[in-house]
């Protein structure tokens, strides 16, 4: 694992092949394994294999988001307050149609929701300047 992100009950693992495995207790399918049976995993599972360049959770938080290198955004878990940004409770990882392609800087997961850091990164370099901080309730409306 080359980054891992601890949240309250379970934790996301991300490897060098960008691939993400969670493990730990399923609270509201925070785990993202499709059709899991026991509340509790305790070895890591792979749940997406997309070429992921980044992971965010949070304490409290009752969801995950993944970052591909080609800027796609997936989100897992409960979303009681449908600010997700895709319109059903997503139980595996799925797109977040209005977030892709963006320039994502950093995503801050909280118990009801979620603020996504957009910025400009050219070539890859360090962040130049910072054009907005997106709520992903708000953007999904548009």
């Amino acid at each position: 694992m080359i980054d891992i992100v601890a949240c309250s009950w379970h934790s996301v693992g991300l490897t060098r092949r960008g691939q993400v495995y969670t493990w730990g207790l399923d609270q509201s399918k925070t785990l993202g394994i499709p059709s899991i049976k026991e509340t509790h995993v305790h070895e890591p599972t792979l749940v997406l294999d997309a070429g992921i360049e980044r992971i965010f959770g949070g304490h409290y938080a009752m969801g995950c988001y993944a970052v591909s290198r080609d800027g796609t955004v997936y989100v897992w878990g409960r979303d009681n307050q449908q600010r997700f940004g895709v319109a059903n409770q997503p139980q595996v990882p799925t797109k977040v149609e209005a977030l892709s392609g963006l320039p994502i800087l950093d995503i801050c997961v909280l118990l009801d929701y979620s603020v996504v850091h957009v910025g400009y990164k050219p070539n890859g370099q360090r962040v130049k300047r910072v054009n907005k901080f997106v709520d992903v309730s708000i953007a999904t409306k548009h």
